[in-house]
């Protein structure tokens, strides 16, 4: 489906007040409606699931303990089990993520907006949907000072009356629909503030904008990207705070939507803390790969008797400087050097083991 701009909320609210390291354990709860119950009534999406499963995998890397709720399984009374089972398991040291994609709408008549499951029908919210601020309360329960809750919500239309079902026979038994409409930064604000230490981070707009191209929706997308790879990685410390996710993902929705979607941020004693450790750096993996290319190469050419050992240490020298950016070696680095040229004629095994060493050793240091 083609892009197509509706309003786009995307609220950051944080309660808390000192940055935090990962501790703990490591929790998420993913919930993703492609289809509901009452099709009729709501729209069909086509990568919820997809959005959903790539995320587990994501997070599984990172060491979470991951519990997805799909379609079916994405009934109300499952998804507020699952927030109750949470609010008894976690603990205050420990990191709890919420997602959700699918779609919300907002009743007139009472000003509340309300989450859809599976099995919610448009008649029926307060029975068969979950409010926001329920919601809101379900999480506040969960006592980690670590929540990362996500939504990527369509349609945020209000519920309007569309006229009677002709099978009443005359009772006032009005059926109801959607107007196009969008969550205000005030409703999603209302709710956070009696919410602790939350963090919220929402695309929310009037229609989809589901991507072919990416086959995930653009905040989907925008997260994989974050959580895969070291783009988000400011610092350069091969870790993913939350700071760092928020400003990525407000920026990226807008580079991925040719400046269509701008997302709002909204941040109230912003509380820092890593999501995610251990992530790929590009810069990191490119210098790695070429000095081991050139580490394999160097054997070669000694092994064929091309190059002396003062023109290999000399080479190492170079690399090992350049590897990590510093203009001198360290002091356990000198001495593997020094012991290199010590074995090299007596024991050339040994000096190559000696090499590898070396090369390992200052290739870690990239990483630090």
């Amino acid at each position: 489906m083609g892009a197509r701009c509706g309003g786009l909320l995307a609220g950051i609210l944080a309660l808390g007040v000192a940055p935090a390291t990962a501790a703990g354990q490591r929790y998420a709860l993913l919930i993703g409606l492609n289809q509901h119950l009452s099709a009729l009534e709501v729209p069909p999406l086509r990568f919820a699931r997809s959005d959903v499963e790539a995320l587990a995998q994501a997070l599984k890397r990172s060491g979470y303990e991951v519990a997805v709720l799909l379609d079916l399984q994405a009934r109300r009374e499952l998804i507020v089990t699952e927030l109750a089972r949470y609010a008894s398991l976690v603990q205050e040291d420990d990191t709890f993520i919420l997602y959700y994609v699918g779609h919300a709408v907002r009743n007139p008549s009472n000003r509340q907006t309300y989450w859809l499951g599976y099995d919610t029908t448009l008649g029926r919210l307060d029975a068969d949907g979950i409010r926001l601020s329920h919601l809101f309360d379900y999480v506040q329960d969960i006592r980690s000072r670590r929540k990362l809750v996500l939504f990527d919500t369509y349609i945020a239309g209000d519920l309007v009356l569309v006229g009677r079902d002709a099978r009443s026979g005359g009772r006032d038994d009005s059926t109801v629909g959607l107007a196009r409409g969008a969550l205000s930064r005030g409703e999603l604000e209302s709710g956070l503030t009696k919410s602790g230490n939350m963090t919220v981070l929402a695309s929310v707009r009037g229609d989809d904008f589901e991507r072919d191209d990416l086959g995930h929706s653009v905040f989907a997308a925008t997260l994989l990207e974050a959580l895969n790879t070291g783009a988000a990685d400011t610092n350069k410390d091969g870790a993913l705070s939350v700071d760092e996710l928020v400003a990525y993902t407000t920026t990226n929705i807008a580079r991925l939507t040719q400046g269509q979607l701008k997302p709002l941020s909204i941040a109230q004693g912003f509380q820092d803390w890593l999501v995610v450790e251990g992530l790929a750096n590009a810069e990191t993996e490119d210098r790695r790969a070429l000095v081991n290319r050139f580490l394999d190469r160097m054997q070669r050419w000694s092994g064929e008797g091309l190059i002396t050992i003062e023109t290999r240490l000399i080479t190492i020298d170079v690399l090992l400087r350049w590897s990590d950016g510093k203009s001198a070696m360290r002091p356990a680095d000198l001495k593997l050097l020094d012991a290199i040229k010590a074995t090299d004629a007596k024991n050339p095994a040994a000096s190559e083991a000696l090499q590898a060493q070396l090369f390992e050793q200052r290739v870690r240091a990239i990483d630090r």
